[in-house]
């Protein structure tokens, strides 16, 4: 029997595609690992967004990889976080901006996409002008084109886009936030395997503890 995991391919710490077109990283080598120790096998499904994901018809998928969010819980039940990423800032080049803590400030423009730390990243912020956009390549293109200061996403992911670019990652995070597995809530009863299998896999997956922190 085949499980469906349903992967958000704009989390770049979670997944990326090679040149065949194949899904890698972590989010393919979990789902093989709790798949095998369900005795099933991993299927692959993509997804642009999070959101898409979550609107997916029912059906569609079995498993998902997606951040916990307080909001989602109305119609998915997630596992215990088997991931926490943290969330930074990117900024230009020529920005006279270096950490985090120096971009709550009257005049700055502060650019983020609908997720499930948007909630925690806008209330951190008292004196900045917070923007949101509907994807983190909304808020990309928006820092390219000068219309904000800062583009807020997971750490981990920025400091890809920034490399070889005229971008760079300022030091510190505005939040932290947790990844889970998750099923649709009329399937809640699968929780307890899906934990288990995390729970069996742990050693053999070292980074699912540690990447992205900070």
């Amino acid at each position: 029997m085949n499980c469906r995991f349903a992967v958000n391919l704009s989390n770049a710490a979670l997944v990326a595609m090679d040149d065949h077109g194949r899904m890698t990283g972590m989010a393919p080598e979990v789902a093989d690992r709790v798949a095998s120790a369900i005795g099933k096998r991993a299927i692959l499904l993509p997804f642009a967004t999070a959101a898409d994901i979550l609107n997916a018809g029912e059906g569609t998928w079995d498993v998902a990889f997606l951040a916990i969010d307080p909001a989602r819980r109305e119609t998915v039940a997630f596992t215990q976080p088997y991931l926490t990423l943290a969330v930074g800032g990117l900024a230009r080049s020529q920005s006279q901006l270096d950490r985090i803590d120096q971009v709550d400030r009257p005049g700055m423009r502060i650019g983020c996409a609908k997720g499930a730390y948007l909630t925690s990243v806008r209330q951190s912020l008292r004196h900045a002008a917070f923007v949101e956009f509907g994807s983190a390549g909304e808020t990309l293109e928006a820092l390219l084109r000068g219309e904000i200061d800062v583009a807020v996403g997971l750490t981990a992911a920025l400091h890809k886009v920034a490399s070889g670019s005229d971008l760079r990652v300022l030091d510190g995070t505005f939040a932290h936030v947790e990844h889970a597995l998750a099923v649709r809530r009329d399937h809640i009863e699968s929780i307890a395997a899906l934990e288990h299998a995390l729970r069996t896999n742990s050693g053999a997956l070292p980074r699912c503890a540690t990447a992205g922190t900070g």
